[in-house]
Protein backbone atom coordinates (compact mmCIF):
# COMPACT_ATOMS: atom_id res chain seq x y z
CA UNK A 1 0.00 0.00 0.00
CA UNK A 2 1.01 3.15 -0.45
CA UNK A 3 -0.69 6.05 1.83
CA UNK A 4 -0.52 9.49 1.98
CA UNK A 5 -1.63 11.89 4.03
CA UNK A 6 -3.33 15.43 3.39
CA UNK A 7 -1.95 16.73 6.48
CA UNK A 8 -0.86 20.61 5.73
CA UNK A 9 -0.45 21.82 9.46
CA UNK A 10 0.77 18.75 10.59
CA UNK A 11 3.79 17.38 7.90
CA UNK A 12 2.80 19.58 5.02
CA UNK A 13 1.14 17.65 2.62
CA UNK A 14 -1.46 19.62 0.52
CA UNK A 15 -4.35 17.68 -1.38
CA UNK A 16 -1.74 17.44 -4.75
CA UNK A 17 -0.22 14.62 -2.90
CA UNK A 18 -2.98 12.50 -4.18
CA UNK A 19 -3.05 12.90 -7.42
CA UNK A 20 1.39 11.99 -7.00
CA UNK A 21 0.14 8.90 -5.22
CA UNK A 22 -2.47 8.06 -8.30
CA UNK A 23 0.25 8.33 -10.61
CA UNK A 24 3.32 6.67 -8.52
CA UNK A 25 1.18 3.31 -8.06
CA UNK A 26 0.43 3.11 -12.51
CA UNK A 27 4.18 1.66 -12.56
CA UNK A 28 3.05 -1.54 -10.71
CA UNK A 29 -0.64 -1.81 -9.98
CA UNK A 30 -0.33 -5.67 -9.35
CA UNK A 31 2.01 -4.28 -6.70
CA UNK A 32 0.73 -1.38 -5.14
CA UNK A 33 -2.59 -0.15 -3.72
CA UNK A 34 -3.05 3.60 -3.81
CA UNK A 35 -4.54 4.94 -0.66
CA UNK A 36 -6.47 8.11 0.36
CA UNK A 37 -6.87 10.50 3.28
CA UNK A 38 -9.61 12.84 3.01
CA UNK A 39 -9.12 15.94 5.01
CA UNK A 40 -12.31 17.17 6.80
CA UNK A 41 -11.59 20.75 7.48
CA UNK A 42 -9.77 21.16 4.15
CA UNK A 43 -12.67 20.30 1.78
CA UNK A 44 -15.82 22.24 0.65
CA UNK A 45 -17.51 19.55 -1.14
CA UNK A 46 -16.70 15.87 0.24
CA UNK A 47 -18.54 14.38 -2.77
CA UNK A 48 -16.41 15.95 -4.97
CA UNK A 49 -13.48 14.71 -3.47
CA UNK A 50 -14.74 11.40 -3.31
CA UNK A 51 -15.73 11.67 -7.06
CA UNK A 52 -12.56 12.52 -7.60
CA UNK A 53 -11.13 9.83 -5.77
CA UNK A 54 -12.71 7.24 -8.30
CA UNK A 55 -11.60 9.11 -11.13
CA UNK A 56 -8.16 8.51 -9.91
CA UNK A 57 -8.72 5.02 -9.33
CA UNK A 58 -7.59 5.07 -5.57
CA UNK A 59 -8.11 1.84 -3.87
CA UNK A 60 -8.88 2.97 -0.29
CA UNK A 61 -9.75 5.43 2.11
CA UNK A 62 -7.90 5.93 5.24
CA UNK A 63 -9.51 7.70 8.04
CA UNK A 64 -6.80 8.83 10.44
CA UNK A 65 -8.08 12.12 13.21
CA UNK A 66 -5.19 12.58 14.45
CA UNK A 67 -2.97 14.47 11.02
CA UNK A 68 -6.10 15.82 10.26
CA UNK A 69 -6.42 17.37 14.18
CA UNK A 70 -9.90 16.21 14.29
CA UNK A 71 -12.15 14.09 16.44
CA UNK A 72 -14.29 11.39 15.64
CA UNK A 73 -17.36 11.80 17.52
CA UNK A 74 -20.62 9.35 17.65
CA UNK A 75 -23.88 10.50 17.44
Amino acid sequence: MLINYVAPEVIGFTASVNQFVAEYVKEDPKRLIPVRKLHPRHTTNILADVEQLLRLKIGMIKIHPPPSSCFPTIT
